[in-house]
């Protein structure tokens, strides 16, 4: 059962180096206070992309201005894409670890590696329903609301039936 831990930690740091390596930047042209046009990049999280030249910039739908006046060139990160990668490598090893212990813990339970395959069976179910709802809807919003439900309810039941006595 320790191995499984260890491997878990390492797939867990796995996952967040590779969040971290695909974190995603966003870059955008305001004149006047107004955003015209933003480029994305995927760079690492400790290497941000240089800021744009405007000239960059000139290819977006908005014909821009030639010389304009008040123009701010932001850099930022979304930190939203660096959560959702974890969250995916999450449950994806979640639910990995999971289905092997569920295969070789016989008749012992090992709280924490029952809270996780729980959590990755809650992730799983949560990313069913979003497939199933964004088929029967036809494509909305990002899946993050059952992904984070479906890994929160994992959690929760874990927690509360790690307590009890495996049946046997």
């Amino acid at each position: 059962m320790r191995a499984l831990k260890f491997i878990f930690l390492l797939l867990n740091v796995a996952g967040l180096v590779w969040a971290a390596y695909n974190a995603r930047w966003e870059c955008c042209l305001q004149i006047e206070n107004k955003t015209i046009s933003c480029i994305v990049y995927d760079c690492p999280l400790w290497q941000p992309p240089p800021k744009p030249a405007y000239k960059e910039f000139q290819s977006s739908d908005e014909p821009l201005p030639d010389n304009p006046k008040n123009i701010e060139i932001s850099r930022d990160i979304q930190y939203d894409s660096v959560a959702l990668f974890y969250l995916i490598a999450l449950w994806i090893s979640s639910a990995l670890i999971g289905i092997v212990y569920r295969i070789i813990r016989m008749e012992r339970r090992d709280r924490l590696l029952h809270i996780i395959s729980w959590i990755g069976l809650g992730g799983t179910i949560g990313t069913i329903a979003t497939i199933v709802l964004w088929l029967i809807f036809g494509g909305w919003g990002p899946p993050v609301f059952f992904g984070i439900l479906g890994l929160s309810a994992g959690l929760v039941i874990g927690f509360a039936t790690s307590f009890k006595t495996p049946a046997k």
